[in-house]
């Protein structure tokens, strides 16, 4: 099993175990992320890797099994007479993906792809549910 499986289980596991299986969600916040200060020249391959892990792919695959969970939650709201339209995805993002740093050209890139895919998913996502980045 490579690496990448393993940790799409690991956040698959992390997502049950905080009650996305019981659709009662109502938000998720995605605020992990690293910083390693090191020059573009000298960023290795493991470096990139381990930021990009911790600063791309969890928050990604987290956002992506909560949201039918969100939908869900807003929809039994709605059902029942309440105007609630469904829960809030918040991913917490930097300057640094809007603007580089010196000796910041990894960290700055997980960020600028956290902008990016939350501008997609915010543009393909319903009103039930709420993307937004925090820059």
């Amino acid at each position: 099993m490579c690496g990448a499986w393993r940790q799409s289980i690991t956040i698959i596991s992390i997502c049950r175990s905080c009650g996305f299986s019981d659709k009662l969600l109502d938000g998720l916040v995605n605020n992990a992320g690293v910083v390693a200060t090191q020059p573009f020249e000298a960023s290795d391959e493991a470096l990139f890797d381990w930021v990009y892990a911790v600063n791309i792919r969890g928050g990604f695959f987290c956002a992506q099994h909560a949201l039918p969970h969100l939908q869900a939650r807003g929809a039994a709201a709605r059902a029942a007479g309440r105007r609630w339209a469904g829960g809030s995805i918040v991913n917490i993002s930097s300057v640094h993906g809007q603007a580089g740093f010196s000796g910041h050209a990894v960290y700055a890139g997980t960020k600028g792809a956290v902008n990016a895919w939350t501008a997609v998913a915010v543009s393909v996502s319903t009103k039930k549910t709420a993307l937004r980045p925090v820059r």
